[in-house]
């Protein structure tokens, strides 16, 4: 019986302590941070020519990342939600891509994130609209990035008519 309660008491504190490793639990706990960003969206941002009555267009944008940090503080994962409200625009205007840059808003940018959006998608009345995405996940280094430099990331909105872009707007941090 003593034997049988020896290994018993060894099996649970080698179970207690592998279970109890901060090296062996998860490294990413829910901080519940939240970087709000928003962006005035307008054709005179686009550096390509913008055809037609969708150069009288505008929108602003705002997005929220929840932002998860590892034990170390450092960022783990980030889920972005951006909205898009759109005035101006002809009722006959088609959105075809909404997407988020890293660069310069003057230049091309590398592409972060799409925003899932297609023809058809975003329906407007009287010229305004929403454009809305969520559970976008953004890489950690971007999101620190963000943090700190939020001008090196802008917005662009796309239509059928302007399909290299119809406006964009350079990201500030809330």
């Amino acid at each position: 019986m003593r034997r049988l309660f020896c290994g018993i008491a060894l099996m649970s504190a080698f179970v207690c302590s592998s279970a109890c490793d901060p090296e062996q639990m998860p490294q990413t706990a829910p901080s519940g941070e939240v970087a709000t960003f928003s962006a005035q969206v307008l054709s005179a941002n686009q550096p390509t020519f913008v055809a037609g009555n969708e150069a009288n267009g505008s929108g602003f944008a705002a997005m929220s990342i929840g932002i998860n940090r590892g034990s170390e503080g450092a960022i783990v994962n980030a889920t972005a939600e951006v909205g898009v409200s759109l005035t101006g625009y002809p009722s006959s205007t088609v959105f075809s891509r909404a997407e988020l840059y890293r660069g310069d808003l003057s230049g091309t940018g590398s592409l972060i994130a799409d925003l899932g959006i297609g023809p058809g998608s975003v329906i407007l009345s009287s010229g305004t609209g929403t454009i809305g995405a969520g559970g976008i996940q953004l890489p950690p280094p971007i999101v620190q990035e963000m943090l700190t430099q939020p001008s090196n990331f802008f917005i662009m909105l796309s239509t059928v008519a302007n399909p290299n872009g119809v406006a964009r707007g350079q990201f500030f941090r809330q």
